[in-house]
């Protein structure tokens, strides 16, 4: 009878164990995802905000980035409206960071998803002020097919 609730006890302890160990990976390999919609209403979303760098914050980039910066040609008035995700933000030096984005269109024409939808890569570049940072423009630098 002893030896029994012994047993049980190192068995509920390695179950615990176990448990413990398999919520500490789960918690490693979580990334945490943040989403917003611009003011021309094109939904944003980061997909893994721990990439983001320390100079930039996700409300830098809420209140600094919109849907013109990453479609060629979009109007501010556009009716087409779009959905961006940024798979990667990558250092180039300093102010500059290279964004690559999955760009869909909100859109049933297939005209517009052959047209819009794909990975496009765009330059980030950042100006120190007094204030502490701006965003002076985003460029497009290339497109994965």
């Amino acid at each position: 009878m002893k030896k029994t609730l012994e047993l049980k006890n190192k068995i509920s302890k390695l179950t615990l164990i176990l448990i413990l160990i398999g919520l500490s990976f789960g918690f490693k390999t979580q990334t945490s995802e943040f989403s917003f919609t611009d003011k021309y209403g094109n939904e944003i979303t980061i997909e893994n905000t721990e990439m983001i760098p320390e100079l930039i914050n996700v409300e830098f980039l809420k209140n600094n980035l919109n849907g013109t910066h990453f479609t060629f040609k979009l109007k501010e008035d556009s009716e087409l409206k779009f959905e961006y995700r940024i798979a990667e933000f990558v250092r180039i030096n300093k102010m500059e960071y290279r964004l690559r984005i999955l760009q869909k269109p909100k859109s049933d024409k297939a005209e517009d998803i052959i047209r819009y939808v794909g990975y496009s890569n765009y330059r980030m570049k950042l100006k120190k002020t007094k204030s502490g940072i701006e965003l002076q423009k985003v460029e497009f630098m290339y497109a994965e097919i």
